[in-house]
């Protein structure tokens, strides 16, 4: 019986927003051009086009990617190889997780409280870079602690016998062997790929 109300409920939410991204494609269709998407609004926006609204866009995430990999992936290699297992790593990584479950209105009034108001930047690009970051920067440790993890452990030990350091092996063995793809089984917390 749950599984028949859920299913159609299921059914009625996809119809819904079948339903209105049809609507919209149907209805918007006609006003897109060229002049469109290359001229700014006029008119207090009624009129014209959304050029600066997609330079904008452009420009938030061309500087939100020059963060984000730098200090996630570095963040997830610290977790997975370099923190071990103690209390104050375990209490990382539940930090980490939480901030990754946190939801984007929460670090928008964040981003707006202390980027915007209690720093001074303004309602500015580089404002908007510190917050799209601050939120993305937990998913990326996640994301890169748990692919190290999950090439196998022999390849890590066979860098570290060929007389590889633990950074080099971590740069050339074991994140190019994850994106590789070649997977066995994750190893435990903590990384044992010690010389």
């Amino acid at each position: 019986m749950y599984v028949a109300a859920l299913s159609i409920v299921g059914i009625a939410v996809a119809l819904l927003i079948v339903s209105l991204i049809g609507t919209i494609v149907i209805k918007g269709a006609p006003a897109i051009s060229w002049e469109f998407l290359s001229t700014p609004p006029v008119r207090g926006m009624s009129q014209g086009g959304i050029w600066p609204m997609i330079r904008g866009s452009l420009l938030l995430m061309a500087g939100t990617l020059l963060i984000v990999p730098v200090i996630g992936v570095l963040g997830g290699v610290w977790l997975a190889e370099y923190a071990g297992g103690g209390r104050i790593p375990q209490a990382m990584r539940a930090c980490v997780t939480t901030l990754a479950a946190t939801p984007p209105i929460v670090y928008g009034l964040f981003g707006f409280s202390i980027f915007v108001l209690k720093l001074g930047l303004g309602v500015s690009l580089v404002a908007g870079w510190l917050t799209l970051s601050v939120m993305s920067i937990p998913v990326v440790v996640l994301t890169t602690e748990a692919a190290v993890r999950a090439v196998p452990e022999r390849f890590a030990e066979g860098a570290v016998a060929l007389g590889l350091s633990k950074w080099q092996s971590l740069w050339r063995v074991l994140l190019p062997q994850r994106l590789a793809g070649h997977l066995d089984r994750p190893r435990p917390v903590g990384g044992t790929c010690r010389r």
